[in-house]
């Protein structure tokens, strides 16, 4: 449809079967990895929603998600983007625990270009599970590319 990408990836993890042995290699889980985009004018939502279910006993299947969302203006670009793996390390427990995983990060930010300098800059916050027993962190993310 107008507007709308998607795509799914299934990847597979293996792994030795034990620190001994590291000539046995086995299936230790599969990664279904989606995205979805929507664009409507100056305004995008995007979304990635991997879930891994592990293979091995006494593994615990998880799943990760971000949000993107972004509105283009002249000039520069707004956007916020919130999720549980902004630095790759908030995925959900699928278990028993998943409520004491539940880490959240929530990123504000504005991306620009001051000639051929793309400037990202943001600020994020991050609340780590379960919420009351652990600090809140934030940091000020902050990039910058040059194009030839």
């Amino acid at each position: 449809a107008a507007g709308i990408y998607g795509m799914l990836n299934a990847r597979l993890r293996f792994e030795q079967k034990d620190a001994e042995d590291k000539t046995t290699i086995e299936l230790a889980g599969i990664t279904f990895d989606n995205y979805v985009k929507y664009s409507i004018g100056a305004l995008t939502l995007a979304g990635r929603f991997p879930v891994t279910v592990r293979l091995l006993k006494d593994e615990v299947s998880y799943m990760c998600w971000s949000a993107k969302v972004s509105y283009g203006l002249s000039g520069f670009t707004p956007y916020f983007l919130f999720g549980t793996d902004l630095d790759n390390d908030g995925a959900w427990k699928l278990s028993k625990d998943f409520v004491d995983s539940m880490n959240w990060e929530l990123q504000p930010g504005v991306t620009m270009n001051v000639g051929t300098c793309a400037i990202d800059i943001a600020a994020k916050v991050k609340l780590n599970a379960p919420i009351g027993e652990k600090d809140i962190g934030w940091s000020v993310p902050f990039t910058l590319g040059v194009a030839f």
